[in-house]
């Protein structure tokens, strides 16, 4: 019994103990600076997810007779070969011009001679 025990408490310590492993969104965070990736955070353009409409085909089926000796008229089916996905596309920022701020203080009202307001 004692035997089964110990022998049950060192597997679980074993099963702890396990190579490390690498999971894809640490390799898409890049905490030790190694990724390929571009730099989505640049202030230099801008990154625009669009989704891409799927690709529809339509398929037409020639009016002829079933092995049932049922008449088919014929039709059009659509169908979908390709979904759609997300793309990034990459802008650039929009340029931002300086606009000089004009005087906003209302025209002063000369209505008396010799004194204004």
């Amino acid at each position: 019994m004692l035997t089964t025990i110990s022998f049950a408490l060192f597997l679980t310590a074993c099963s702890t103990t396990r190579a490390p492993s690498v999971n894809f969104l640490e390799i898409r965070s890049d905490y030790n600076g190694a990724s390929n990736l571009k730099d989505v955070n640049d202030t230099s353009s801008l990154f625009v997810p669009n989704r891409t409409k799927p690709k529809q085909v339509d398929i037409y089926i020639h009016p002829h007779e079933t092995v049932h000796g049922d008449y088919f008229r014929g039709g059009y089916i659509r169908s979908i070969v390709q979904g759609g996905q997300w793309e990034l596309t990459e802008t650039q920022p929009p340029v931002t011009q300086m606009i000089k701020k004009e005087n906003t203080r209302p025209p002063r009202n000369f209505d008396h001679v010799g004194s204004h307001r």
